[in-house]
């Protein structure tokens, strides 16, 4: 990857260049702590919050139940478009495709977690918070 401004660093301090290359390698692999934001269809990605049960309904006022994880500080997601977008949202609601991780997510209520998946934006009446997560793994990388 061409990078400039890096690539004129890198002959006048080569080890600050390497140092900073380095350094965004790991920030790229962490998850996503405080004041990050989350980037919709960028892959899975981590939050780590304690999870809560929600009790809602529907259009149709129908119950509902949702798993919501509060992130230990607000947290966002960028996307493409502006209406895909969130800003600062104080909850995610988490699912999980796969039934075993979902089973787990519901045994973790209560409890503080890391979760990784794809995040996106709420987009119907069944989503209960901004940011809607489907959960493909549970814990540290």
């Amino acid at each position: 990857m061409q990078c400039p401004g890096l690539d004129a660093m890198a002959k006048t301090v080569p080890h600050l260049a390497v140092g900073i290359t380095s350094l965004t390698l790991v920030a790229l692999a962490a998850p996503v702590s405080a004041g990050d934001c989350m980037r919709s269809g960028a892959g899975p990605q981590a939050v780590e919050g304690r999870i809560s049960i929600l009790e809602a309904t529907d259009a149709a006022d129908r119950p509902e139940t949702a798993l919501i994880l509060a992130p230990s500080s607000p947290t966002c997601l960028e996307a493409e478009s502006a209406e895909e977008s969130v800003g600062e949202a104080e909850s995610v609601h988490v699912f999980s495709s796969d039934a075993r991780i979902h089973e787990r997510l519901q045994g973790a209520v209560g409890e503080t977690i890391l979760v990784w998946g794809e995040p996106f934006a709420a987009h119907t009446a069944h989503h209960h918070a901004p940011i809607v997560m489907d959960v493909s793994r549970i814990g540290p990388e």
